[in-house]
């Protein structure tokens, strides 16, 4: 019998099921089938459908909805950095590649939530999967911040600066206490203070601020992460990042507006934002899912009704929109005016295959 908590568990759950069942399994058989369900049960988890305006930087891309256990997944190996994931769309479990797999590459897949921290990965694989992981990720060792500097930056990551707006500044402190140790963007949990920072100014109703941190997120943060964030965790940053581009946002009457140079700007780019999150979608969801073919058909719905719009009253045809993938000239524009977006809020200008 396994001596840990999840150990614990099964016992306990072996032993009440012997005293109120009448059964002949041992009690070592329903530990047996209980670990079997718990280590092979994949989780079904829905992709929620927001359009253009939900603001929230709390609300998540995905819900889950519920488990299962499937056959074929049980044979699938584990890694802390796969190469597939599952995805839930209606009746069916559906198993998509995160990256490119080379012909005849296992197909591996991560059985536990994301968790970037070494130490919480390392403890919780092997407390509820009793998994000693060798990858290649946690070959390379504890590499985020250690001792005091640990302690405090774990205890702000999940602490409400909904409820609590006063503790921004120990947030802004943490982050530079990481900075001074020498810790770059891409260390954890880099990006999660500055997604705490960004919930502390929406609920001050500081759109200039949120504006930016969403685009440093996005743009310097997320690429510099190692191992890479899941592709539904940039989906969250791009939601948050394009619809705090809309004027005015519902719900949000509260919110301070931003500069006017900043939203002439984002008149230019909003539009391809949607564009992007549409694309990336697909990707993560498959381009037949529902949640790709609502927001393809949404984006293109905003874009129609906007350019009827500059046909109709804007002096400056220059406004109208036009899709990314309609060729170079669109490109050139979309990475023109993104850099004066970015340069709008203080963050440092991008070549055009970091904004693409």
């Amino acid at each position: 019998m396994a001596m840990n908590l999840f150990g614990s568990v099964a016992n306990a759950i072996a032993e009440v099921v012997k005293a109120f069942v009448e059964t002949e399994v041992s009690e070592d058989n329903i530990i047996d089938l209980f670990c079997m369900m718990h280590n092979n049960q994949s989780v079904l988890s829905v992709p929620l459908i927001k359009g253009c305006r939900m603001h929230d930087p709390k609300v998540p891309t995905e819900f889950v909805v519920g488990t299962c256990l499937e056959p074929f997944l049980a044979y699938v190996s584990y890694k802390c950095m796969p190469s597939a994931k599952t995805v839930h769309e209606s009746a069916e479990l559906r198993i998509r590649a995160t990256r490119d797999i080379a012909a005849g590459e296992e197909i591996t897949m991560c059985y536990a939530p994301e968790i970037r921290d070494y130490q919480t990965r390392k403890s919780d694989l092997k407390t509820y999967w009793v998994i000693d992981c060798n990858c290649l990720l946690c070959q390379k060792g504890d590499f985020g911040p250690q001792g005091p500097l640990r302690d405090q930056v774990r205890a702000l990551k999940n602490i409400d600066l909904a409820q609590y707006p006063d503790r921004l500044g120990e947030v802004k402190r943490a982050i530079q206490a990481m900075r001074d140790a020498g810790f770059g963007w891409g260390a954890d949990p880099m990006r999660e203070l500055h997604q705490q920072l960004l919930r502390g100014y929406f609920a001050k109703m500081n759109a200039s601020e949120c504006l930016r941190l969403a685009l440093k997120i996005r743009y310097q943060i997320e690429p510099a992460q190692y191992p890479p964030n899941s592709m539904q965790s940039r989906l969250e940053t791009l939601y948050v990042l394009q619809s705090f581009l809309n004027f005015p946002a519902p719900g949000t009457s509260k919110l301070s507006e931003l500069p006017m140079k900043v939203k002439e700007v984002a008149i230019q780019v909003k539009f391809n934002l949607r564009d992007m999150l549409a694309r990336d979608i697909a990707q993560c969801f498959g381009s037949d899912s529902m949640v790709a073919n609502f927001e393809k058909d949404f984006a293109e719905r905003q874009s129609a009704e906007f350019n009827l719009h500059v046909q109709a009253f804007a002096k400056n045809k220059l406004y109208k929109h036009v899709p990314l993938h309609r060729g170079d000239a669109a490109r050139t524009k979309f990475v023109k005016n993104m850099n004066e977006l970015l340069k709008g809020t203080g963050l440092i200008a991008l070549d055009a295959k970091d904004l693409l």
